[in-house]
């Protein structure tokens, strides 16, 4: 027998009775648009188990919110773009990511702003998870000490074999697409390459993290429980 959109809704409200906000946000939010009748039942039970994982790190954040604020026009539509993102990415810790940037947007003033919210899902909705995995692993190496009067390029040099080494050990990049690799992260406004200026020399597609992903990182992409080790997936 099929399982109607309220079979879900009721699976989803009854494992978080303990959490009101969490429930409130279920009972508010429309979810039914996502588990209609002409959704087969496995793609249901799919997006069940998806939905788990976003309200699960939402419930993390202990995070207490109005039945008016959650009713408001701002935090519905923030809710259902980054659910709707999130229902529809197989990869559960980026699941997790779109629930921590929509966490953030109530404790964060930037990302507070439905415009600015709306920037960030989008940066995150077109990275790959493989992307978000460079990107990060480049991130750890910005604690490489860099000495006086030594420009970013040298600096960089220091640690980019030891970058290219684990891109392919850890996110399985070959050695002969890694350029090619960054070029395209260059896209995201995350990362900026040193391409096209004439005077560096022998700049393969080596550049710079911008201040947007540090940004992302410290709304998405950084857990709460690891806020103060900066611990990243």
């Amino acid at each position: 027998m099929e399982k109607n959109s309220d079979y879900y809704l009721e699976l989803l409200q009854m494992s978080y009775e303990n959490d009101r906000t969490v429930r409130a946000i279920i009972r508010f939010s429309g979810l039914n648009e996502f588990f209609r009748h002409i959704i087969s039942d496995p793609v249901k039970d799919i997006r069940l188990e998806r939905s788990k994982t976003f309200f699960n790190e939402l419930e993390r954040g202990n995070i207490l919110l109005t039945d008016e604020i959650i009713k408001s026009e701002d935090f519905l539509h923030k809710f259902y773009i980054s659910y709707k993102s999130a229902i529809n990415t197989r990869r559960r810790e980026k699941i997790e990511m779109f629930a921590r940037l929509l966490k953030s947007s109530f404790t964060k003033k930037i990302v507070r702003k439905v415009d600015v919210f709306e920037e960030y899902l989008k940066i995150l909705e077109e990275l790959s998870y493989r992307e978000i995995q460079a990107l990060v692993l480049l991130d750890s190496f910005y604690d490489t000490p860099k000495s006086d009067g030594e420009n970013d390029l040298e600096w960089i040099n220091k640690y980019w074999g030891d970058f290219k080494e684990q891109l392919q050990e850890k996110i399985d990049i070959h050695e002969e697409y890694i350029n090619d690799f960054m070029v395209r992260l260059s896209r995201t406004g995350l990362y900026d390459t040193f391409t096209g200026q004439s005077y560096w020399s022998d700049t393969e597609a080596k550049g710079l993290l911008t201040p947007t992903f540090e940004r992302l990182k410290d709304f998405a992409l950084t857990k709460i429980e690891d806020q103060n080790n900066q611990q990243f997936l």
